[in-house]
């Protein structure tokens, strides 16, 4: 349905043209009634002058329109004026001041021609740019049938020149010359056929309607010569150039007429019309936008009637434009894209955005699409609800890439799973050696040092153990692991029953290749308390304790094991030490980048300031 206000202002500019065909009339018949011998000097004033005083129409209409493609028009109509200007100034009036002695006239009427050609393709070449601008729609079959028409009758006029064109004939060269620009002016026609089909807007087709009457008259002039030239007939005897020159002023007077009448009329009606102006530049911008969008889109009205659907919501769904804009509306999507609820439509209706994180298209001759969609209302400034947006993205390739991905990652935690059960199983048939040779050895020395090695093994089997239970598979829960590994050494050390353990660890999830050195680390801190510290089976306790140091730009944790023994030897000097588990506790400190610090006071104390980021690590401290 065209909206009353367009209609109104189409009529308007109906009627402007008509008056300025009748202007152009008027003045056209008043031109019949000077004499012949006068007709150059009139040719000269108005093939000249007016001209120029279009252009200036022209550079007004520039300045005074915001609309880019009548900006456009009047940027190529005032270049085609001023070669329109410069061929008739050398048509016209260079014949009366170049003497005829110089033998010029060959070169006046060459510069007449070329200028005319130019302003030809001036036209031809602002009609095709506008034309293929692509911001209207013209139907294939539409753009076809108007090629056909114009094609043939371009042939048929070829034609018709070459077989009825006398070889022999002086004219050749004029022949040819009003050929081209006949063709010219076919492809003009042609190219305005498309426009006029287009859904332009009514100033600008105006404007098109005043360059297809100019070039229609001119056309009608060149015809006439064309005819002349061919048959070399004296039916128009002396009056040729004076009835031609009528024409060619005609259409001069014709489209200067109407630009005048559009430059000059309903000034205020423009001014007050240019918000509206910005207003429609702005709904074609979105309309442009919403058509090249890669989104899959559909803008319903408030009724709920599909008002702009673009190309891929079309090729998304099957649908045809014209199902679309009269069947097509709000309820339907549902039925479209199952994903979307009743709620979710009652949430539009009411202003309020909604999106669909993931929404499977059914399936039908194309494989399944998964969409992600999104629902919101479009505002008006006051609030109020001027229509509803639905915008589809496709995120099939994405979701076949996150699954791909899931079942790439479970194959990945199930084998690395697999590696940590193996090496646990390995380290368990390894302690399980070490057992059985044990109970072979008879000497003390040499079986504490087949438990101590046990324990070492165990602490690390635990650690693979814990991986392959857990969620992570890259970090363990460090306060579980030390429960752990805390109960087994103390049965192993089952003698020590009086000997109570507490564990204060936060909870730290740290990585295999940290927890395999702190857990070795421990299991020798709290090996060397239960053999040394309480000889004779007195009681007493060890205490475990391990927190993250807050306020450091890396993780640095602080881990803490004392017993209340009976302490180091006087002069205990770590650097010295000569047993292994003080060789290990050393040497697993610097590995784990941590500073070592060992006292005795009221028992032995370990603390270690551990840090996760592994650089260079810094040297034991033994106080």
């Amino acid at each position: 349905m065209v909206d009353d206000g367009v209609v109104e202002d189409r009529s308007h500019k109906i009627g402007l043209m008509i008056i300025a065909m009748f202007i152009a009339s008027i003045l056209s018949f008043i031109l019949l009634v000077v004499p012949a011998s006068e007709q150059s000097l009139v040719n000269s004033l108005i093939q000249v002058i007016l001209p120029l005083f279009c252009m200036v129409l022209t550079i007004k209409l520039y300045f005074s329109e915001c609309d880019r493609n009548i900006k456009f028009i009047s940027i190529v109509v005032s270049a085609v004026l001023l070669f329109w200007t410069l061929s008739s100034a050398s048509w016209y009036l260079l014949p009366m001041i170049v003497p005829r002695e110089l033998r010029l006239g060959w070169l006046i009427k060459a510069i007449g021609a070329t200028g005319w050609i130019v302003s030809y393709c001036l036209i031809a070449y602002g009609l095709h740019t506008l034309k293929n601008s692509k911001q209207w729609y013209l139907s294939p079959s539409a753009t076809r049938l108007i090629n056909v028409v114009w094609s043939a009758l371009a042939l048929v006029f070829v034609a018709w020149v070459l077989i009825s064109i006398n070889w022999q004939s002086q004219h050749l060269e004029d022949i040819f010359k009003i050929m081209i620009y006949i063709l010219l002016d076919i492809y003009i026609f042609c190219t305005l056929s498309k426009l006029f089909l287009m859904n332009l807007k009514i100033n600008l087709k105006y404007l098109l309607m005043a360059l297809f009457i100019f070039c229609l008259v001119n056309s009608a002039g060149d015809m006439i010569y064309e005819v002349h030239f061919i048959y070399e007939t004296d039916i128009l005897s002396d009056n040729l150039y004076y009835i031609t020159g009528i024409i060619y002023n005609a259409s001069i007077l014709a489209l200067t007429s109407a630009l005048f009448i559009y430059t000059t009329n309903d000034i205020l009606k423009r001014a007050l019309g240019g918000l509206s102006n910005k207003l429609k530049d702005t709904t074609l911008a979105m309309e442009n936008i919403v058509m090249k969008s890669p989104d899959a889109i559909c803008i319903f009205d408030t009724s709920g009637r599909a008002a702009l659907v673009n190309d891929h919501f079309l090729d998304l769904f099957g649908m045809k434009r014209s199902e679309v804009a009269s069947r097509f509306n709000l309820s339907m999507m549902q039925e479209k894209v199952p994903g979307i609820s009743s709620d979710d439509l009652a949430m539009l209706r009411k202003g309020m955005s909604t999106t669909i994180p993931l929404a499977e298209l059914p399936a039908g001759e194309k494989p399944p699409a998964y969409m992600e969609v999104k629902l919101y209302p479009i505002m008006s400034p006051d609030d109020q609800i001027v229509s509803f947006a639905i915008v589809l993205n496709d995120i099939t390739e994405r979701i076949k890439l996150e699954r791909d991905l899931k079942v790439s990652l479970d194959e990945k935690e199930v084998l690395l799973k697999e590696v940590h059960h193996r090496v646990k199983n390995n380290l368990q048939i390894v302690n399980s050696l070490l057992s059985l040779q044990s109970a072979y050895i008879n000497d003390q020395k040499s079986l504490d040092a087949f438990k101590e090695t046990q324990n070492r093994v165990m602490s690390m089997a635990l650690i693979h153990e814990k991986l392959y239970r857990s969620k992570d598979l890259a970090r363990i829960d460090f306060s579980e692991y030390i429960q752990l590994l805390a109960s087994q050494i103390t049965a192993t050390y089952s003698m020590k029953g009086n000997v109570a353990m507490k564990i204060n660890i936060d909870k730290i999830l740290i990585g295999i290749d940290m927890a395999v050195p702190c857990g070795l680390m421990i299991n020798e801190m709290i090996s060397n308390s239960m053999k040394h510290a309480f000889p004779g089976g007195r009681p007493g306790e060890i205490v475990i304790e391990m927190h993250e140091v807050p306020g450091s730009v890396e993780k640095h944790y602080f881990l803490k094991v004392r017993d209340n023994g009976i302490g180091l030897p006087a002069g205990f000097d770590i650097e010295k030490a000569g047993t292994l588990g003080m060789i290990l506790i050393t040497s697993l400190a610097s590995q784990l980048n941590g500073s070592l610090e060992i006292k005795s006071s009221g028992g032995t104390e370990y603390n270690v300031l551990i840090r996760e980021n592994n650089s260079q690590p810094p040297a034991g401290k033994s106080l």
